[in-house]
């Protein structure tokens, strides 16, 4: 699943497999708990920045294909979690 570079290989596997525009891209593991782990995901394709509606159906399929490597491999979505901070005294709300 993960190789000895961090990268993800499921996940990168499945994007070469889905998305014939991939120029490349890598899939790395940021963090590894007991619990979760926290993964980010690269990818730069062969299209044009003008292209709006081909970049937003890219990115639909660049996220449909990690999905479905999670799927194949029995891993779970874990509750996001988000920290709020105020700007104003830097303080956690």
């Amino acid at each position: 699943m993960i190789d000895g570079d961090g990268n993800i290989i499921i996940f990168s596997e499945e994007i070469k497999a889905s998305c014939p525009k991939l120029d490349h891209g890598t899939a790395r593991l940021k963090s590894y708990e007991s619990d979760h782990i926290q993964a980010e995901v690269n990818c730069q394709f062969d299209i044009p920045p003008t292209s709006s509606n081909e970049c937003g159906a890219n990115r639909e399929q660049v996220l449909l294909a990690i999905a479905h490597a999670m799927d194949k491999n029995n891993v779970t979505y874990a509750i996001p979690a988000i920290i709020y901070v105020n700007e104003k005294d830097n303080q956690v709300l």
